[in-house]
């Protein structure tokens, strides 16, 4: 089994399900949901020691929102959004939230208060899944979630808390949990990358060419590996890495590099895993770590949520190159 590095625990914090995170600038921001049993949406600032994570603290704002899934998170455009959070309420709708997280330009931290706020399709969308939020430097965020009929929906955002008619992903079939969507550029197929767990529980990954395929009905390749929960997908050194909590009955979290030109070919993208020596419940979050003044190295962090009944969060360094 393989070790993670550079591990804190975050003793106190814990939460019903794997956090979502996001790295300004190598200042890690966390969200989620259940924070010392309670429902409410946590976001919190990793402050410690640069450029590492064993020995930080977390400095946390407990919204008065409640979700009964875990929140997602994503950045944005640059010059303008820093940061987006989104969230499923505990109203009998289920409402889907995006909010945008005021962050302090100048420590790339968030400052505790959301600058603004949305309903997602005017507040009739009714989730009953996690959100995800796909975003990247060059477009503001998407945001996908399973709707009440069991559909994967997604919806565009065209501006600051702006989005576009609902689009249904009907390719997906049923899923545990949201489908991820991750931007690519010169690969076998097409431009976005979709990975999500199918109601068996086998990873299922598909290329297409928009990011808003209602219209495509992509080519979608089974992989021989299950996950309890919806997997999480990062860049690492030029190449994209997939996570997920495996079925083993014990929780152990699995990390693999995803073979594109093989899912190109119709088959399975993954053919090593590295299985770390770290149990977790719901879905883990991979980040992937570009160099930076204070650490000069790649690096591949998962953050996930123990088995030790808590559910505390932790973090640690799977690569570093």
């Amino acid at each position: 089994m393989g070790d993670v590095v550079d591990k804190v625990t975050w003793w106190g914090d814990g939460s019903t399900s794997g956090p979502a995170v996001i790295q300004p600038m190598d200042t890690p921001i966390l969200a989620w949901r259940g924070n010392q049993n309670s429902r409410n949406i946590t976001v919190a600032n990793a402050t410690g020691p640069p450029g590492q994570l064993a020995g930080t603290v977390l400095r946390k704002t407990v919204l008065a929102d409640s979700s009964p899934y875990a929140p997602a998170l994503a950045g944005g455009l640059l010059a303008d959004v820093h940061g987006q959070l989104a969230w499923v309420d505990i109203s009998a709708g289920q409402r889907l939230h995006v909010a945008t997280l005021e962050i302090e330009t100048r420590t790339f931290t968030f400052t505790g208060r959301l600058a603004g706020r949305t309903l997602v399709s005017d507040g009739v969308l009714s989730g009953r899944s996690a959100p995800t939020l796909a975003g990247s430097s060059r477009a503001f965020p998407q945001v996908g979630v399973v709707d009440q009929q069991g559909n994967q929906v997604v919806a565009n955002e065209s501006g600051p808390l702006v989005f576009s008619a609902l689009a249904t992903l009907s390719w997906t079939g049923a899923t545990r949990g949201p489908v991820r969507r991750f931007s690519l550029s010169d690969v076998p197929g097409g431009r976005f990358l979709w990975a999500w767990t199918a109601s068996d529980g086998f990873l299922r990954f598909a290329f297409t060419t928009s990011p808003t395929p209602s219209g495509e009905t992509p080519a979608v390749v089974r992989s021989a590996q299950q996950s309890i929960a919806q997997p999480s997908v990062t860049s690492y050194r030029g190449g994209v890495h997939v996570g997920w909590t495996g079925v083993d009955g014990t929780g152990l979290l699995n990390v693999a590099a995803l073979d594109l030109g093989r899912l190109g070919s119709g088959a399975d993208p993954i053919t090593s895993v590295n299985i770390l020596n770290e149990r977790g419940i719901g879905a883990p979050t991979l980040v992937g770590m570009a160099p930076t003044a204070n650490v000069r190295t790649h690096r591949l962090a998962v953050f996930w949520a123990g088995t030790d009944g808590q559910g505390t969060l932790n973090g640690g360094i799977v690569y570093r190159e």
